[in-house]
Order: C-alpha cells, then structure tokens, then sequence
C-alpha cells in the first residue's frame, strides 16, 4: 500500500512536538511538519500532500487562507483544523475549503485527533482505488483450426506426391495433426500491459467548496 503524506501545520512548537510524536512511526504514514504558511508552501511544491492537519491562526496567514490559495492552484488534500477559538466565522471558512472537522484545542484526547485522520486517511485509500484504471483482459487464443492440416507446395501447380501415391491435399498422417496443434504455444504478448500506480489527487466530498 502507498504510504500517506500527512502534513500537519502549527507555529505553535508544543503542538508540533505532540503531534509528531503521535504520528511518526505510524505504519503508513509519512510525516510533514510546517511551523508557518511558508514552510507549507515548501512542503506542497516538494511532495504529494495527502492530508493537512492545520491550525487556524498563524503569524502573517490563517490556515484557513493558506489551504484556499493552495486549492486554487489545484491542490485537493483532505483538510482537518485546529483552533481554540471555534466561532461560528471560522467553522463557515473551514466548511468552503471542504475541511472535514474542526478539532478544538487543546487537546483533552488525543485519540480523537487519530480518529479523524484516521478517517481522512481512508477517504484517501478509497479515492485511490476509484482512480486506479482497471486491469485490461487477456485477448482471447485464436481457436485451433479444425480442418486437416495441408502441406503448401513451393510453388504453382499440382501439390507433390507423398510417397506410396498420396497427394500432399489427402488427409494427412497422424504426426502431422500433432505437429499443427504445436503453434498456439509459441505465441507472446498475451498478458495484459503493466499499468503505474496514479498520483492520485483527492477531490474532497465530506463538506460543501468554494469554487467548485
């Protein structure tokens, strides 16, 4: 299975060091870690990004403006916010960038932050598959010819005789049938072509976007 770049966004260095913590050496995932807009930017131009957990108030940019500016250069990771301060302004900003939940800070359990990446991990997996193109089936065998096999003569005319009399278009000997059902097993490029695996791209669904 493709690993999940999960990309989580905070200026504050307490959050930071929780999260990674909770987070790295988890099996499939590979962390990205961002202490301000820039750093994400960087993080976005560099890698795949899957999903984004990020806070809501940064120096200079909101997580909120940072991940809009991000979509409309076509960047469709799923979105997971974190704010301590839920009002109802910042859940309407974070419902048009399609984020799929606001978690509050701080933390009182941290299984609940799992949980909700956990979820956005499996949106990812399931957009991954309906993305993947489907195996291309084997083209069938030609069916064998049933009709005897027949000598060609090398050139015009009457087909030569085979000793004893025997014209080369009579039914033919035994070892000839044999030696005709021999040429199907010689026959290549009968397995489907090998298909990549798609970048995939995520078009989020779990809440309403801007734009499209």
């Amino acid at each position: 299975m493709e690993s999940i770049n999960l990309l989580i966004i905070d200026d504050d260095p307490n959050i930071l060091k929780l999260l990674t913590e909770l987070f790295t050496g988890k099996p499939g995932y590979r962390l990205l870690v961002a202490s301000d807009g820039k750093d994400a930017v960087r993080c976005f131009i560099e890698d795949r990004v899957d999903v984004v957990l990020t806070d809501i108030h940064m120096p200079n940019v909101t997580g909120i403006e940072l991940m809009a500016d991000m979509q409309k250069v076509k960047f469709r990771p799923e979105i997971l916010v974190m704010t301590a301060n839920a009002t109802p302004e910042n859940v309407e900003k974070s419902k048009k960038i399609g984020a799929r939940s606001i978690i509050l800070k701080p933390f009182d359990d941290l299984s609940v932050v799992e949980e909700e990446v956990a979820r956005a991990v499996e949106a990812v997996q399931r957009a991954r598959k309906r993305k993947a193109p489907s195996p291309v089936p084997a083209p069938a065998a030609p069916a064998a010819d049933p009709s005897p096999a027949r000598a060609v003569p090398a050139s015009g005319g009457v087909p030569p005789r085979r000793p004893g009399g025997r014209h080369a278009d009579a039914p033919p000997l035994p070892v000839a049938v044999e030696v005709a059902g021999d040429w199907q097993g010689s026959l290549t490029g009968n397995h489907p072509p090998g298909t990549a695996e798609p970048t995939a791209t995520v078009k989020l669904d779990a809440a309403p976007r801007a734009g499209g």
